[in-house]
């Protein structure tokens, strides 16, 4: 983030010198699959929205979101009449759940008690 914070102020030397090679593969890869989501093959590919959160954001939160989706595959499998509604009102509770450990876990360190 920092290189690319320099970088937006004016400062492209900061960027490392592979930078706009990993840019246009990056993009590169983002137009492939989306072209590839409109063949019989699309269902087989990636949301390259999603593989582009998952290369920017932290390891640990793409990893959560990874789990999560293959946990609602493993319910659908064994429970095909989940409704969508159910599985998508768990998967809020446990943002939500988290969110509030968060706000948590900060106001204990606030205070010292961790």
């Amino acid at each position: 983030w920092k290189a690319t914070a320099e970088a937006a102020g004016g400062s492209l030397a900061a960027m490392p010198p592979y930078a706009f090679v990993a840019g246009t593969i990056g993009f590169c890869v983002g137009v492939l699959l989306t072209a590839l989501g409109g063949t019989r093959l699309g269902r087989f590919a990636p949301s390259p929205a999603a593989m582009g959160i998952a290369m920017i954001s932290p390891f640990a939160i793409s990893m959560s979101i990874f789990v999560g989706g293959l946990a609602v595959v493993i319910v659908k499998r064994l429970f095909p009449k989940a409704s969508d509604a159910a599985i998508m009102s768990v998967a809020a509770g446990g943002i939500a759940g988290e969110s509030v450990m968060g706000v948590i876990v900060a106001a204990l360190i606030a205070t010292g008690v961790l």
